[in-house]
């Protein structure tokens, strides 16, 4: 046991299946609280997800847990080494930089806290602007926004509002919706609509909660590049919602992806048990689909940020002669 975890007493263990069944609620409790502690917020979902498969089993359910799993658990509690909490700078200081802003007191997560509460505008909430990986992608460095009835509609079963003239209503948690920004800056993937060529399918570390099922699905956003009434193009979030596996499997393999991050992808497979027709850890099979990943994404920041700073300098320059 390398890390030092401080962990809950291990409890008085039964023989047989019982016991088992008490050993493995216990790792998967306390990993869970690792999960908590480092702000992982996809390991925070598996493992719930799995705590709940085990409470099934101790209530005469046939769920069990694999083996894999139970060694996922066992290395991430015992071996992981969290990163440094990153400390999120404030908008005005991100500008050169671009992407949207990830702070707690943000007008986006200010906005999540009015809809909650039931102040509910017509207007829109800016985000915001241009993430690296989409301007990577090709879309413009422009201003990123949300509806504030996108907003509650994506949150409307879980605040319990009636349909109205919402097409539909989903039940993403405000404390999920809060973290959007933060996933649309480094996603898992990126996929080009194929019925709509301005539109962006963003696949995401988050999930909903079907109450029909009681499934927890993968959240994606759709992104539509608009024009505002000035004429200038504008990054849309049209909606946000879970989808199912299948759903993601189809959208993956009819090859439109645009980009994937292979570390968080390959998780993401491993977790929702997806077997895809090529290898997404292959650099060879992601270049000939042409597909970009995490280090072409880093590439691309880092000559951003200079090319920023640079035209910074000297705008400051020319304004100061």
């Amino acid at each position: 046991m390398t890390s030092g975890r401080n962990t809950t007493p291990v409890p008085t263990l039964a023989k047989g299946p019982r016991g088992d069944l008490a050993l493995h609620k216990w790792l998967i409790e306390n990993a869970l609280n690792e999960a908590r502690a480092n702000r992982d917020t996809l390991r925070q979902t598996i493992f719930r997800e799995q705590l709940e498969n085990l409470n099934k089993t101790n209530k005469g359910g046939r769920v069990e847990l694999t083996e894999s799993e139970l060694d996922d658990a066992n290395v991430y509690l015992w071996e992981y080494q969290p990163k440094p909490i990153k400390i999120l700078k404030p908008l005005e200081s991100r500008k050169a930089s671009g992407g949207l802003d990830e702070s707690a007191n943000s007008d986006f997560a200010k906005a999540v806290e009015d809809v909650v509460e039931g102040q509910v505008g017509r207007g829109f909430v800016y985000m915001g602007t241009t993430p690296h990986v989409f301007k990577m992608l090709g879309l413009p460095d422009t201003k990123v926004r949300i509806r504030e009835l996108t907003m509650q509609k994506v949150m409307g079963e879980f605040l319990g509002i009636e349909k109205g003239d919402h097409s539909n209503l989903h039940n993403i948690e405000p404390d999920v919706l809060k973290l959007l920004p933060q996933q649309l800056n480094d996603p898992i993937a990126v996929f080009k609509s194929r019925s709509d060529e301005e539109v962006y399918v963003v696949l995401t570390e988050l999930k909903e909660r079907k109450l029909k099922t009681g499934q927890n699905e993968p959240v994606i956003a759709a992104l539509r590049l608009v024009n505002n009434r000035s004429g200038i193009e504008i990054l849309n979030i049209a909606s946000v919602y879970g989808r199912s596996r299948s759903q993601i499997k189809t959208a993956i393999e009819e090859k439109t992806t645009l980009y994937w991050n292979k570390q968080k992808g390959q998780l993401f497979l491993n977790t929702e048990r997806l077997q895809l027709p090529w290898d997404f850890t292959s650099d060879a099979d992601l270049l000939k689909l042409n597909i970009k990943t995490e280090n072409d994404l880093r590439q691309y920041s880092a000559s951003d940020d200079a090319q920023n700073i640079l035209e910074s300098r000297s705008d400051r320059y020319q304004r100061r002669v």
